[in-house]
């Protein structure tokens, strides 16, 4: 199947996934169409009228203006085109009119949504299209912090179920890319906190000594489970993977205010009512080297959302296994070179720093081939 062409129109019945759905969220509604209900007509033009071309999709990152953002990602990655601070490049997200599109290949111009809707077993994987074909599982985004990310806080899945429309809860991992000198990460409370206390103290502007800072440098890896406060100050670059969810319930903005002088809003008994004043576990992952031959791989974060790995490639060709099973996403964050796939891997697809790629199920497995030395973030479900 490397590299091959697959039409459209696989007809999926839905059914019972059992007990591996337990880390899946799956609205009510939940239904995989038909490739055929999924358009009725299409533009000779249209890249969605074409036989599936399998290759990792490049996507068009969607930048986002923030108060609290900066000029890293164009200086670092070359993403401009948005007038004002970038604070966010969501790089893989499938969010109404947020949604991926595919940068360059026979599908350009195709969006993620109109993907998993047309060939979600393809991309997705026979089981997990059955899990995610109508909601993508995953957000992944770099983030540029230059000014104080507002002290804020995710709930857990039970939480947003009962008090929440549409959006799950919300895990998620930072992978830090640099760090000014002085910069700092808030990840949890301090020990004796109490709720109430730290209520009032929000109130009054003074919860910063209640918080659990931290200073980062480049490759650090933070993980943030739902009902962990965490912010980020001086100077930082990350690299976000998270749940398709965007309930952020904000306790404390540091009296900055947004592009109109108005002060946003908080969100603070939300906050305190999910927010996890024990057990906040270790403030860094230790990475745990993955054995093999040819690159450095290592795990930094496995939990029951998503898997994230590192990749670094010295100067050579790597070749990686993609289960049939499972979607990959990679993120390039250092380097540049190419994917060899298909057929005795002879098609190419070019990649360097900043770019994101969606590697379908049913790609097969690739090479991955660095001028120099080359890093990726590799992530999965």
């Amino acid at each position: 199947m490397n590299g091959g062409r697959h039409t459209k129109g696989a007809i999926l019945a839905q059914r019972g996934t059992g007990s591996q759905n337990v880390c899946a969220f799956i609205p009510p509604s939940f239904t995989i169409r038909p490739a055929a209900a999924a358009r009725t007509a299409a533009l000779s033009g249209d890249p969605m009228a074409r036989p599936l071309d399998l290759y990792p999709y490049p996507l068009v990152p969607i930048l986002k203006p923030k108060i609290w953002g900066g000029r890293r990602l164009a200086a670092r990655f070359g993403k401009r085109g948005v007038a004002g601070r970038i604070g966010e490049s969501w790089e893989v997200v499938d969010r109404g009119k947020d949604t991926s599109r595919v940068a360059s290949g026979s599908l350009r111009g195709a969006t993620l949504r109109e993907l998993l809707t047309a060939w979600p077993r393809e991309i997705l994987g026979d089981d997990q299209a059955l899990r995610f074909a109508s909601r993508f599982p995953l957000i992944v985004k770099f983030l540029d912090v230059d000014r104080r990310l507002s002290v804020q806080v995710h709930p857990p899945d039970e939480f947003a179920l009962r008090h929440e429309q549409g959006d799950p809860g919300k895990a998620e991992a930072w992978v830090v890319l640099e760090a000014e000198k002085g910069a700092r990460v808030i990840r949890g409370v301090l020990p004796g906190t109490v709720p109430a206390e730290f209520r009032e103290a929000a109130i009054r502007g003074t919860v910063g000594a209640s918080l659990n800072e931290m200073d980062v440098k480049a490759g650090d890896v933070i993980f943030l489970p739902p009902g962990t406060l965490h912010a980020a100050y001086g100077g930082l670059l990350l690299a976000e993977v998270s749940q398709n969810s965007d309930l952020t319930y904000r306790v404390y903005d540091w009296g900055q205010t947004d592009a109109r002088g108005r002060p946003r809003p908080v969100h603070l008994d939300k906050a305190v009512a999910v927010s996890d004043f024990h057990s906040m576990g270790v403030s860094k992952m230790t990475p745990v080297p993955i054995p093999g031959r040819g690159a450095k791989r290592r795990f930094l974060v496995r939990c029951e959302k998503f898997t994230l790995e590192s990749i670094e490639i010295p100067g050579r060709r790597v070749r990686i296994h993609q289960p049939p099973e499972r979607f990959s996403i990679l993120m390039a964050v250092r380097g540049r070179g190419a994917f060899a796939f298909g057929k005795g891997q002879r098609r190419r697809m070019p990649f360097r720093a900043g770019q994101t790629f969606l590697v379908p199920a049913r790609l097969g497995d690739f090479d991955l081939v660095a001028r120099g030395t080359a890093v990726f973030l590799y992530i999965y479900v």
